[in-house]
């Protein structure tokens, strides 16, 4: 009987401090230091994906001031290296931004041309503690190619005027290309070069490409936004876009050297729109 009570006993306590501690950071004046936890979305409507994002800034109860400062992860890396993290906390609070007092449970900001990779950092103070949070954004930076026009087939069928773009390959990788803001500001065609296929014909040596599901920006009547993606992707067969006839190429040397030749399915939620070569020439230098 005594090991039964014994057993219940520690049961409550268990319980207790189970409870206490599930009521850490949950219950207003409950938290035992300061904190903020810092979450990533997608920006909306006319944001570039690339280089912005929103963040959301959620503190405990326990916060009384909450400051953010966004800047080159390898900046704050070099800083904390020379000087220390406590004095990374002082240069938080002298140079961020504060979040309104009114908004310390939840704030938003939109952050933009973040090319590269960023440390957003938050300062949440209380009294004279401080406690730093990070969240990292890997922007992508692209440095450009060539400039040129980009003519498009299904779209044109549809009222579409050749754009003017350029053509940028990915800082951090070597296959990752994309045409800028081709559909409209914040919508670029990214494709991905697959170097392991590659041919040469008259016209010169050129690489397969990749054209992953994407959003143009555009819309069709009541039937919604418009996608772009290669045929391989539409019928979920990579053949078809390495030796099915249906190929998107990149030539790289020859007497079309810079030229692009990107088979594309154009489409809706209800179905096809249609496909065919949409093309991008360089212009001459």
């Amino acid at each position: 009987m005594k090991n039964i009570l014994h057993i219940i006993a520690a049961g409550v306590v268990f319980s207790l401090l189970v409870a206490c501690s599930e009521k850490l950071g949950t219950e207003p004046g409950n938290d035992p230091t300061p904190k903020a936890t810092i979450y990533q979305y997608a920006p909306g409507e006319g944001y570039n994906s690339d280089e912005d994002v929103v963040v959301r800034f959620v503190s405990n109860g326990k916060v009384e001031k909450l400051f953010y400062l966004v800047e080159p992860a390898d900046e704050k890396e070099s800083f904390i290296n020379e000087n220390g993290e406590a004095e990374y906390a002082k240069k938080v609070l002298s140079e961020g931004l504060e979040v309104p007092s009114a908004e310390l449970k939840s704030y938003n900001d939109t952050l933009t041309g973040l090319a590269g990779t960023y440390a957003v950092t938050a300062a949440a103070v209380s009294g004279g503690e401080t406690i730093l949070s990070e969240s990292v954004f890997y922007g992508l930076s692209w440095s450009t190619l060539s400039s040129g026009t980009y003519t498009f087939k299904v779209l044109s069928d549809m009222g579409l005027a050749p754009a003017q773009t350029e053509f940028q390959v990915c800082d951090t990788d070597p296959n990752l290309y994309r045409f800028k803001d081709v559909f409209k500001p914040g919508y670029s065609l990214k494709i991905v070069a697959l170097p392991e296929y590659t041919k040469t014909d008259d016209y010169g040596t050129y690489t397969f490409c990749r054209v992953p599901v994407q959003d143009t920006g555009f819309t069709y009547g009541d039937y919604g936004a418009i996608g772009v993606r290669d045929i391989g992707y539409w019928q979920g067969d990579a053949s078809y876009v390495t030796d099915g006839g249906f190929e998107s190429c990149y030539y790289t040397d020859g007497p079309e050297k810079g030229n692009l030749y990107i088979y594309v399915q154009y489409y809706v939620s209800a179905g096809n729109l249609g496909y065919n070569y949409d093309s991008y020439v360089p212009d001459v230098e």
